[in-house]
């Protein structure tokens, strides 16, 4: 019967304290047995006079071979520990490499630095820590109506559409690196009204619009008066009778006022 994953896996640190514990073996055997030098023991089992000094060292102290260490530390971070670490960075809502090391650390009973954790997440682990991108805060029936809409236009002629939309720049906008893995991007979900300054502008295949700065919520009476400023124009009214005018559905674009502007 073969054995567990659990039993036959070996960390690191184990491979090497094995790989020690065999030169350790193979110098004092090599010194009881054919009685070489330190020199020629060190050129026979190619490792550097120092190590062999250092193993003969130990050999007339009585040290056994099963007690010999490598010079390096045990991991801190164990094969089981990585499984845990790859749970909490799908749980996590924001998984950055301080609340990680803080919950491994909490986990193990040993503290764990974030870089530990960033080294183990990138060099072993396939994982990668980049800024979210911010994506709409949609709801199911949302995100199944846009999927409706998509579907029935996708044979519909956009050159004669007009493109318009608002956005928010937002002042002394950050957002923390969060871990994830390589090649996936990660997301938050973002409130659509929470800036500062909002610019609005059109665009087409044919005309483009001026970019309008609105200091404040948009109004059906801001918006109005930002049309008349920047969307009607004379240079585009023989284009815009031709185009369709597109505009998501807030409730600056479909109040009264602002219907009555279009009907206009």
């Amino acid at each position: 019967m073969p054995k567990s994953k659990s039993t036959t896996a070996t960390t690191a640190y184990q491979s090497k304290k094995n790989q020690a514990q065999e030169i350790y073996r193979k110098v004092v055997e090599t010194r009881m047995n054919e009685g070489l030098s330190y020199s020629a023991i060190a050129r026979e089992l190619e490792i550097s006079k120092t190590a062999v000094y250092r193993h003969l060292a130990k050999w007339k102290r009585g040290l056994p071979v099963d007690e010999t260490k490598p010079n390096c530390r045990p991991e801190k971070v164990t094969p089981q520990l990585r499984q845990t670490l790859g749970q909490l960075v799908t749980r996590q809502d924001v998984p950055t490499s301080k609340s990680l090391a803080k919950a491994i650390s909490t986990k193990s009973g040993t503290p764990i630095n974030p870089r530990t954790i960033c080294r183990h997440l990138s060099n072993y682990m396939g994982y990668q820590s980049s800024i979210p991108r911010a994506v709409p805060l949609l709801t199911p029936l949302q995100k199944t109506r846009r999927v409706e809409w998509c579907l029935q236009h996708r044979d519909f002629n956009w050159d004669n559409v007009w493109f318009s939309d608002e956005t928010y720049i937002e002042v002394n906008y950050r957002v923390t690196s969060v871990w994830h893995k390589t090649g996936q991007k990660s997301t938050f979900q973002k409130p659509k009204f929470s800036g500062r300054i909002m610019c609005w502008g059109a665009v087409s295949t044919r005309v483009k619009s001026k970019l309008a700065v609105i200091v404040g919520l948009m109004t059906a009476q801001r918006y109005v008066d930002t049309l008349k400023a920047h969307l009607i124009q004379n240079k585009n009214k023989k284009t815009i009778k031709r185009m369709v005018f597109q505009q998501d559905g807030a409730s600056s674009h479909t109040a009264k006022l602002t219907r009555a502007f279009f009907r206009k």
